[in-house]
């Protein structure tokens, strides 16, 4: 499930795998969720995002990936802290 402001830009996305009850904060700015997507899925974020914001579909992924990437990121470094 999906449901977001379109004046904001700021979304919440609920979903089987991870739990109907938990909610996920993404943005159109970080549109990627902390969690591991399959394509369709990934896909499907952007699409919502798409219709949400009426952004093109370039600048959704450009910021689905850069979020992305911040994110594993974060988790390397997490990783690394935990060998210290």
């Amino acid at each position: 499930m999906f449901i977001g402001d379109p004046k904001t830009g700021d979304a919440v996305i609920r979903g089987g795998d991870v739990g109907w009850e938990t909610e996920h904060k993404v943005s159109l700015k970080c549109p990627c969720p902390d969690m591991i997507l399959n394509e369709p899925e990934k896909l499907w974020i952007i699409i919502c995002f798409m219709a949400m914001s009426h952004a093109l579909f370039d600048e959704v992924v450009v910021n689905y990936n850069e979020a992305a990437r911040r994110l594993i990121a974060d988790a390397k470094k997490g990783l690394g802290d935990q060998g210290r």
